[in-house]
């Protein structure tokens, strides 16, 4: 060892001197041949080991002193604690696929070839010959193809009406159950008849949605702090379950008062109904349906809860009539037709086009009619009292009109979608030619959707500029050059990405409160005022997802909250 360290010396001695260390010139290497100290913290260790385990133990220390491992310990058991995913609601079945016999190639098997040939081709068709035999393909192909019948041949069972079994079966094997016609059918007899407002149906009341509330319905801030923090979304058991297969578009509650039953619509055409309170031995409370083809981008029950109705990607809108027991096509956008009389004859421009938006028209009290917007920017109304059924087909953009909105004088109408303005329109005014908007407010970016208030006074858009605009009086508005303002604009992250549904900002029913999903961790339910902008973010163990898409039930004595996610799921925060 010595030897080692000499020789080490007399290296650097005859070495150049490195520039490296700012030591005397005259000062040895003496440190060369000194024995190496361990030390940490004032304390000589014998081995280099010896003093990274005193470090280990002095960071150790600092971390139990500063409560970080305890913190750790509680987080892992939290995690452990956690409930598993809801397992209620529709469960896939295990379909057995028939084994199929392997293709072989007919070289391997020793077959001899065909000699098939192309005889003839010309404008597309042409002539299979082969040995002798020739077999023509004249009249498979159409002289001019039509790509847009794609659009109308996929819908489910067109313009014809479904019964409920039909509707269960067409689900498709993977969800239906043995019992789940049986159930749907009770269900519906047992529970949704009997809980039609036959004061509703029969006098025709306006629907609280459009209805114009008075100043003794006003709302109480102190009232509103107790029923929003009474709110909970911790039982997984009970607040969570699968209604739809895929991502949710549509969602709404049923108006009656003492029971909450939800519906909403998925990405592949599924309704699902759950009621919340229902569950029984057979059935935990989850009915689904199938009478779309393309994405249920909305969903309305009626005012007396008799009927569902239900907008579609696939160019139709449906109505679920409780009483009937059946889901009827009221709508649909057709290329040609050879009788004015059938729905949406002349609404196909040369292409084919979706319903992005439905709701009721409230002002007639009769249920026949409704408000659709198509994806190339038009707006019609539906009355099927009516011969023509559509009364008017107005262009109000160039681009897709994502929703409508009534005001409660039942005039005054708002249009919002990706041309980034939410318009204001008088339907007593429309011209023959083209029609102006009263108002307008530019959004910045799309906006997602648009809403009056249950009592009219405010407006919310949600759009892709991330905010969530108010506007106050917009229905007060006179024709300008200049756009309108909001009145209050509140940060909101409403990029949802590719695959989650948009975010839509909606009112309750009768209160100015309205409900929104949020993209924030933990995942939650935001509830805003338009005083006092953000009253709470509900969250809990049983909302893991974010919530695209809430609405609130139209209880006034306690508010109740349903928000769906891209699983399919339903949580309901009461």
């Amino acid at each position: 060892m010595a030897r080692k360290n000499v020789s080490a010396v007399s290296q650097t001695a005859t070495s150049p001197k490195r520039t490296t260390r700012s030591k005397p010139e005259d000062e040895t290497n003496d440190d060369v041949l000194s024995p190496e100290v361990y030390s940490f913290e004032g304390v000589v260790y014998d081995t280099y080991q010896e003093m990274v385990n005193a470090k280990r133990q002095r960071n150790q220390q600092m971390l139990r002193d500063s409560g970080l491992l305890t913190a750790k310990e509680e987080l892992i058991q939290m995690q452990m604690k956690r409930k598993p995913a809801a397992s209620q609601g529709i469960k896939k079945r295990k379909v057995e696929v028939t084994a199929t016999e392997r293709r072989k190639s007919k070289r391997i098997a020793g077959i001899e070839s065909e000699n098939i040939y192309v005889e003839n081709e010309s404008a597309g068709r042409f002539t299979i010959a082969s040995d002798g035999n020739t077999k023509s393909t004249e009249g498979d192909v159409e002289e001019k193809p039509n790509v847009r019948e794609e659009h109308y041949r996929n819908r489910v069972n067109d313009g014809e009406g479904l019964s409920i079994e039909q509707a269960v079966k067409l689900t498709g094997s993977k969800w239906v159950q043995e019992t789940s016609v049986e159930t749907a059918i009770n269900f519906v007899r047992d529970e949704l008849v009997h809980l039609i407002d036959r004061k509703v149906a029969n006098n025709h009341v306006s629907p609280k949605s459009v209805r114009s509330l008075g100043d003794d319905e006003s709302l109480s801030e102190d009232w509103l702090k107790t029923a929003v923090n009474q709110l909970s979304v911790e039982d997984v058991d009970k607040c969570v379950a699968k209604v739809v297969p895929d991502r949710i578009y549509g969602i709404t509650v049923h108006p009656s008062a003492n029971q909450v039953i939800a519906a909403a619509g998925d990405k592949s055409g599924y309704v699902g109904i759950w009621n919340v309170d229902g569950a029984s031995k057979v059935n935990d409370g989850v009915h689904l349906f199938k009478y779309h083809s393309g994405a249920v981008s909305c969903l309305e029950w009626t005012s007396s809860g008799s009927k569902l109705l239900s907008g579609s990607y696939d160019g139709t809108v449906r109505v679920f009539d409780v009483e009937k027991e059946s889901m009827v096509q009221h709508f649909a956008t057709v290329d040609e037709s050879f009788s004015k009389d059938h729905l949406g004859y002349g609404l196909d421009t040369g292409y084919s086009f979706w319903t992005q938006y439905a709701c009721i028209d409230g002002r007639f009290m009769t249920d026949q009619c409704f408000f659709v917007s198509t994806s190339i920017g038009t707006a019609l109304h539906v009355d099927l009292r009516s011969k023509g059924q559509v009364t008017f087909n107005r262009q109000w953009s160039e681009k897709k009109i994502n929703t409508l909105s009534l005001h409660p004088n039942g005039y005054s109408m708002i249009s919002g979608g990706l041309d980034c303005t939410v318009k204001l329109w008088d339907l007593r005014k429309l011209s023959k030619s083209q029609d102006i908007p009263v108002a307008e407010y530019f959004g910045g970016k799309s906006i997602n959707s648009a809403y009056f208030s249950p009592k009219g006074r405010f407006v919310v858009a949600t759009t892709m500029s991330d905010k969530l605009d108010i506007v106050m009086d917009f229905h007060l508005e006179k024709r300008s050059s200049k756009p309108t303002k909001p009145w209050k604009s509140i940060r909101h992250d409403n990029k949802t990405g590719r695959w989650l549904t948009t975010f839509n900002a909606r009112w309750h029913p009768s209160l100015d409160i309205f409900c929104v999903g949020s993209m924030a961790h933990p995942r939650r339910i935001e509830i805003f005022s338009p005083d006092t902008e953000l009253v709470r973010g509900v969250s809990g163990d049983a909302l893991t997802a974010v919530a695209s898409r809430c609405c609130f039930h139209p209880s006034t004595d306690r508010l109740i909250v349903v928000g769906g996610n891209s699983s399919g799921r339903v949580t309901v925060v009461r």
